[in-house]
């Protein structure tokens, strides 16, 4: 059994609770109200995040919220969305609205690419038309501090199974008009096939540097996986798209497709990459990051639409991907296998 993925690294330093007034909102949490801030020893280096949400909740009485105000930061666009998905879930379950705050987000704007519904909104409906209803429950983490909200809608998610979490995915992933079309023309340019594999490879600072947090699955891995789906009837004959941060292992795994099943078609974007770093994705231009963004949701669209997708579930990419592929192309079972680790909600 391979160890549960964490979703982020508090191991590299100590993960603490924000207390206090939070300085970027003039509204009070519900957390505020019930108690002072709980000291930093809740979380502490050598236990892991599963435990200090654990340890927080204990702690931690119910708040009495209005609202739920997710902060979208400056973190992977696969863990915030992941994490945006964990909330709107709860949220669900306590009955009050989700409200996307992207102020800070490093990819611009929500409404740029998703269209708001009640499950997830930009702009707080209690604060509209000049009320002042909103008592939020803040959920928002930065550097090594996070919010109250932040270790409730954690405790929640690990309770929450797949299939929940994919309803509420299906309706947040909403793209606009304008996302659309930059998709399908960045996907025209890929001459996406009808039928095809998909592989996702994650290399870049989840596998590598300071924030490392799994080994990196070997090349030859994914190329016999391929070749295993190539063999299923129903799969016999379609081509393989490969989706990657990092254009060496992309060209090394088309090498050795072409010697373990010859002729099979291979797709790939031919953009010179070296694997996602989200420090440099952050300190790129707004405009640039727009463009990496929709790339990167061009890659999402071409992998939970194929036939079959092969990734790794200690990759906040696969771990999204495969609940936004929950659905049936007649009698086919669309599947998303993972080559690591099983699939958890964190």
């Amino acid at each position: 059994a391979h160890a549960q993925a964490p979703m982020w690294q508090p191991a590299q330093q100590p993960l603490l609770v924000l207390g206090g007034q939070n300085m970027s909102s003039t509204t009070q949490t519900p957390e505020h109200q019930h108690q002072k801030a709980p000291s930093a020893q809740v979380a502490k280096r050598d236990i892991g995040e599963d435990q200090v949400a654990d340890a927080y909740a204990q702690r931690q009485p119910q708040p009495r919220a209005t609202c739920l105000h997710f902060w979208l930061g400056s973190w992977g666009f696969g863990s915030e969305v992941n994490n945006l998905i964990s909330a709107a879930v709860y949220c669900q379950s306590v009955d009050i609205p989700c409200v996307i705050d992207d102020s800070e987000w490093n990819s611009g704007k929500w409404e740029d690419y998703f269209i708001c519904n009640p499950v997830a909104t930009v702009g707080c409906p209690l604060s509209k038309w000049g009320r002042n209803n909103c008592v939020a429950c803040n959920v928002r983490r930065m550097g090594v501090t996070a919010t109250p909200g932040w270790f409730t809608v954690s405790a929640h998610a690990k309770v929450v199974n797949m299939q929940e979490k994919a309803v509420t995915a299906r309706k947040i992933w909403n793209l606009t008009p304008w996302a659309l079309n930059e998709i399908e023309f960045l996907n025209t340019d890929l001459s996406v096939p009808e039928q095809s594999i998909a592989v996702h490879v994650r290399r870049g600072d989840k596998v590598t540097g300071p924030t490392k947090e799994t080994e990196a699955t070997p090349i030859a891995t994914y190329a016999n996986a391929v070749r295993d789906v190539l063999s299923v009837p129903g799969a016999t004959g379609a081509s393989v798209i490969i989706c990657s941060d990092d254009l060496t292992s992309v060209l090394e795994l088309e090498k050795l497709l072409f010697q373990i099943c010859p002729g099979v078609p291979i797709h790939y974007r031919k953009r010179s990459r070296t694997g996602h770093q989200q420090d440099e994705f952050n300190s790129q231009s707004l405009e640039r990051r727009r463009e990496l963004t929709l790339e990167f949701l061009a890659d999402v669209e071409v992998m939970r639409r194929s036939l079959v997708c092969l990734c790794t579930f200690s990759s906040n990419i696969g771990r999204l991907v495969a609940v936004l592929r929950t659905q049936t192309l007649g009698s086919w079972e669309v599947p998303t296998i993972s080559l690591d680790h099983a699939w958890t909600n964190v």
